[in-house]
C-alpha cells in the first residue's frame, strides 16, 4: 500500500456516506487516469472499499503486486512513474474539498468523473495504437 498524507483534509472530521462514495469514484478514476499504463493490468486493479467505517481506495491485488514499486524511489536508475500516486492523488483535492464543503454539484462531480474515463480511455487507445504500429 502506498502511504499518502491527509492533504489537509482532516478537519473533515464527518462525512456522509453519498460524499463518501463521490469522493472515492473521483479517487479511483483519478488515480486510474494517471496509473502508469502499459499492460492495463495495473489500471485495472484499481478497486474501491467502504464499510461504514472505513474508505479505501487499493491500488493492486493478489496477482498485480508491484504498484509500490511503480511509485517509489529506485535503488538503481531512475523511476520515471516515482511519486504517480500522491500527484493524482493532489490533483484532485480541490473536487474533493469541493464535495465535502458542499460546494460540487451532482453535475460538477459527474463532468469531472468523465473527464478522468476519458483520459484513461485514451491511455488505452494510444497504447493499442503504438502497439499496431510495432
Amino acid at each position: 500500500m502506498v502511504e499518502v498524507d491527509t492533504l489537509g483534509l482532516e478537519q473533515f472530521t464527518w462525512i456522509d456516506m453519498d460524499k463518501v462514495q463521490e469522493i472515492l469514484k473521483v479517487l479511483s478514476e483519478t488515480i486510474r487516469a494517471q496509473c502508469p499504463y502499459d499492460t492495463g493490468a495495473l489500471s485495472q486493479s484499481i478497486d474501491t472499499y467502504y464499510n461504514g467505517n472505513t474508505a479505501q481506495v487499493v491500488i493492486g491485488n493478489d496477482l498485480v503486486d508491484y504498484a509500490r514499486i511503480t511509485n517509489e524511489t529506485w535503488n538503481r536508475g531512475n523511476n520515471p512513474n516515482e511519486g504517480w500516486v500522491q500527484r493524482a492523488i493532489e490533483s484532485c483535492v480541490p473536487v474533493i474539498q469541493a464535495i465535502l464543503s458542499g460546494d460540487a454539484t451532482q453535475d460538477e462531480i459527474d463532468k469531472y468523473v468523465g473527464i478522468q474515463k476519458g483520459a484513461y480511455r485514451l491511455r488505452q487507445q494510444m497504447k493499442a495504437t503504438s502497439l499496431e504500429s510495432e
